[in-house]
């Protein structure tokens, strides 16, 4: 209908004369408005609804504010308890994403490429940076980072530390055109991301690569993946009283967190999320966590099939990573600047916290 505009009686004309079963559509819209088997509905410029009579209703001409039912609550049913679809299919779901993530092998990945972790490190670093400027989601970025191990892990010849960069772009564009309605365009790549240093052909070249080397799986599993999963689990069977929003914030920042740890590739997916969502709701809900602390940690282990020690150990080498990060990976603030704003709060409780544990430790050896 491009630059035509045409009257509701004449929508309505061609629509009934679609519908065989009504019969024959009226010859003109004048037919239409004289024949009483059909009823109207206009809207005028300032939206009052009026309904014309029909033959099989008493009701007359009502004002929207008569036809409009009482407001409802709005529920968000993936937040609640009685999100049937994942009750009905939890299962099933948890355990492809297994299936699936057995399928890939990224540990120690770059080693043979000459990569050290620390340049990977700063590779995952920037990457979070593009992402977050240009406001994708996180499984975006989980995508990116599981595009570029997997590259250098499946690939059979022997690449540089040099070919980091121009697949870790790749990856981006890769897993943004796999994940965002909006993805990254070659132009802008080209001309705001790398200034000019690679160029639209080179991407489109190294993408062939990528996704032949990949066999066109774009979306392994992630952490971030599983750790929805944990969580909408938790509310299901109401485990404790905690917030969703806030707990899902921290799981993501604790999973950027691990992306930058070279060891971590050889811990799956789902054990990072395991540890990860414990860890969160240690930080986030601190009272509900000392009241359900126990409960919490059997209900992972249930979901999981992972023994309760393993949740705890990897929830503690992802802690010390949060203590630590600073040390670990000096001159790395990007995590800090982004995205960070949700969670800030609990994370200056937790460490002022740990502080006072740390020091009262350090008096009783002192006395000791």
């Amino acid at each position: 209908f491009h630059k035509t505009q045409m009257s509701v009686l004449e929508i309505d004309t061609l629509t009934l004369g679609a519908r065989s079963q009504l019969g024959p559509a009226p010859n003109s819209p004048e037919d239409l408005q004289n024949n009483n088997k059909f009823r109207r509905v206009r809207t005028c410029p300032n939206c009052q609804v009026t309904r014309e009579e029909t033959p099989n209703s008493s009701r007359t001409t009502d004002s929207v504010q008569d036809i409009i039912e009482e407001p409802k609550e709005v529920v968000n049913e993936i937040s609640t308890p009685n999100y049937t679809l994942l009750q009905d299919f939890g299962q099933e779901f948890y355990s492809h994403l297994l299936s699936m993530e057995k399928k890939v092998e990224t540990t120690d990945c770059h080693q043979r490429h000459g990569i050290s972790p620390e340049l990977r490190a700063k590779m995952v670093e920037w990457m979070i940076e593009v992402t977050s400027k240009c406001k994708f989601c996180d499984q975006t970025l989980f995508i990116s980072v599981k595009i570029l191990d997997r590259f250098f892990a499946e690939i059979d010849q022997v690449c540089t530390a040099g070919d980091l960069h121009i697949v870790g772009v790749t990856a981006m564009y890769l897993a943004s055109k796999y994940e965002e309605i909006i993805p990254l365009k070659l132009k802008f790549i080209e001309e705001r991301i790398t200034h000019g240093k690679i160029t639209a052909e080179q991407i489109k070249e190294i993408e062939e690569i990528l996704i032949t080397t990949l066999k066109f799986w774009v979306g392994a599993p992630t952490e971030i993946e599983f750790s929805k999963f944990l969580v909408q689990e938790l509310l299901i069977r109401e485990v404790g009283d905690f917030h969703a929003e806030k707990l899902h914030a921290m799981i993501s920042y604790l999973g950027k967190l691990n992306l930058h740890n070279y060891e971590f590739l050889g811990i799956s997916p789902s054990v990072q999320a395991a540890g990860s969502v414990y860890l969160a709701l240690q930080l986030v809900e601190e009272q509900s966590f000392q009241e359900n602390c126990k409960a919490f940690l059997t209900v992972l282990s249930e979901i999981t099939g992972y023994r309760m020690e393993l949740i705890e150990n990897t929830s503690e080498k992802i802690m010390y990573q949060l203590q630590h990060f600073k040390t670990l990976y000096p001159g790395f603030s990007k995590l800090n600047t982004y995205g960070i704003e949700d969670v800030k709060a609990h994370l200056n409780s937790y460490m002022q916290y740990s502080m006072n544990i740390l020091s009262f430790h350090s008096q009783i050896s002192t006395f000791a």
